[in-house]
């Protein structure tokens, strides 16, 4: 449990960077905005 939990908050601490990284800004704000009217 603790294990898991320490792994989800290091890929949350760092999902954002390898995210802005290898997608395009129309693609990451398009994944953002999925599922909006």
């Amino acid at each position: 449990k603790d294990r898991l939990a320490s792994y989800l908050s290091w890929y949350n601490d760092r999902r954002p960077h390898w995210a802005l990284k290898y997608q395009t800004p129309a693609a990451y704000l398009a994944q953002q905005t999925e599922g909006q009217p």
